[in-house]
């Protein structure tokens, strides 16, 4: 005589029917950091936010701001971390605070810090007390590596700028990475130090 017994599967979470997931995706969040937005469909509240990442990041973490109409949503920004980064890796956040959402809303992630791609052409730049300009960037280049040897001042613009004691502050051997033009060029001026600023192009 055969004895059948059936045992239920525990699933490890469970959903009520009125929570809807809706997905967005951006093209890039390494080398070329592009924002990704989704359409509220109805009235709503937010109860998390997740990404997962398609690919590699390098660097440093990719931050996620995640924004209702232009609005931070609390807790935001969250991080995927360059640690472990690959395809598949998850990160998520739950906003701090209750966030409702009408229909025909709009939420946006901006990733911000992290990078990818290929290191390509490279330059120096030697700067002191008087700004020092770069050769302008390649046709195909949207996104460069600088790093300084001293602490500086930088501006990046079409034709040949000149850095002054206001612009963007790099610090000494901090890389960082900025959204450029094709054709455009960088400008380099001492904080207290003369150095060399390293440009290099990531397609």
């Amino acid at each position: 005589m055969l004895k059948h017994q059936e045992t239920n599967m525990a699933y490890p979470s469970t959903h009520k029917l009125t929570v809807v997931h809706i997905s967005a995706h951006s093209p890039s969040i390494g080398a070329s950091l592009v924002a990704a937005y989704l359409r509220v469909p109805f009235r709503c509240s937010i109860e998390k936010l997740t990404a997962v990442a398609n690919g590699a990041i390098t660097a440093a973490d990719c931050s996620i701001a995640v924004a209702l109409n232009g609005a931070a949503i609390g807790g935001s920004p969250f991080t995927l971390p360059v640690a472990g980064a690959g395809a598949g890796q998850v990160a998520s956040m739950t906003p701090t605070a209750k966030t409702y959402a009408n229909e025909d809303d709009t939420v946006s992630f901006t990733p911000s810090g992290s990078s990818g791609g290929r290191l390509g052409a490279s330059q120096d730049v030697a700067y002191g007390s008087s700004s020092a300009a770069s050769a302008a960037f390649g046709a195909q280049t949207y996104k460069v590596r600088l790093v300084a040897t001293t602490d500086c001042r930088i501006r990046i613009s079409d034709g040949t700028p000149t850095a002054v004691a206001t612009d963007t502050y790099l610090p000494a051997l901090a890389a960082e990475y900025f959204t450029v033009t094709p054709g455009q060029k960088v400008a380099a001026i001492q904080v207290s130090s003369a150095g060399t600023l390293n440009v290099t192009e990531v397609s």
